[in-house]
């Protein structure tokens, strides 16, 4: 329980990390920047739905049945198809894109993996992560190995 309050200071940086880069447009690749928001409110509902949604679960039925990187990553899916369905479909306030859709999930998604792997390496004290960079190959591989 100590360690979920520590990640608590992961929101705000997360925010400001993208508030940076779609105001400066620090990013890799050419990005859309309705393309960045819908991937940052992906990251953000995802991070905080990691921590909330599994205690609150566990405070309804007594202990938690889903893994918090379900819980991220559905939550950031509804809170996507919800926009995309009600308030640009339904509501006419915008223009539905399945692609905005996609953003949101991988930024759920995205959130919901990091903060697991980061919790699972500060939590054990006997876990090795080597991250592997390529980049004439553009390729990234990361292994992560827990003794037991």
């Amino acid at each position: 329980m100590k360690i979920r309050v520590k990640f608590y200071i992961l929101l705000p940086c997360l925010l400001l990390c993208l508030i940076a880069r779609y105001k400066y447009g620090y990013c890799g690749f050419n990005m859309e920047p309705d393309k960045k928001l819908h991937l940052g409110a992906g990251v953000i509902t995802g991070s905080g739905s990691y921590y909330i949604c599994p205690e609150i679960e566990e405070f309804v039925t007594g202990r938690s049945y889903v893994h918090p990187v379900i819980w991220s990553t559905g939550m950031a899916s509804l809170a996507g198809a919800g926009k995309e369905i009600v308030y640009d479909g339904m509501m006419h306030r915008g223009y539905s894109d399945v692609y905005d859709f996609y953003y949101t999930l991988a930024g759920g998604m995205i959130s919901g993996l990091t903060l697991c792997i980061l919790e699972n390496i500060f939590v054990c004290p006997d876990t090795n992560l080597s991250i592997e960079a390529y980049p004439a190959d553009k390729k990234i591989f990361i292994s992560y190995s827990l003794a037991y």
